[in-house]
């Protein structure tokens, strides 16, 4: 189990190198912050409980599907929020990671475009 930490240790720290990632917390199968950097402990805490909500239903959900059994294990979980950023949910072995990462702002429309459609409103 240790090598698992230090793994998600050591891949955190080469995501956090990069000027889009936001923040990073590593938490415990009871959804305890194990780690966390450039997030507040607060939030943190409310991310785990939420997530924790989230990954418990949707592993419940894909068990119901009844696919079969190597298609079942859940990995990753990417959510794109309206503020322009994605959160990241991975689950490795019992615990689970979140990145969040601040998006190129690829759906969102250009001032220029906005103009437009007032100007034809």
């Amino acid at each position: 189990m240790a090598n698992t930490i230090a793994e998600i240790e050591e891949t955190m720290k080469k995501l956090t190198d990069s000027d889009s990632i936001l923040g990073y917390a590593i938490y415990s199968p009871e959804a305890i912050p194990y780690k966390h950097k450039k997030i507040e402990y607060a939030q943190v805490v409310q991310y785990g409980a939420l997530i924790y909500d989230l990954l418990l239903r949707t592993k419940t959900n894909i068990r119901r599907l009844e696919l079969q059994p190597q298609d079942t294990e859940l990995q990753t979980i990417r959510i794109r929020t309206s503020k322009d950023t994605e959160l990241i949910i991975s689950n490795v072995s019992d615990y689970f990671m979140l990145v969040i990462q601040q998006c190129e702002g690829k759906n969102k429309k250009s001032l220029e475009d906005e103009k437009e459609e007032v100007k034809e409103a």
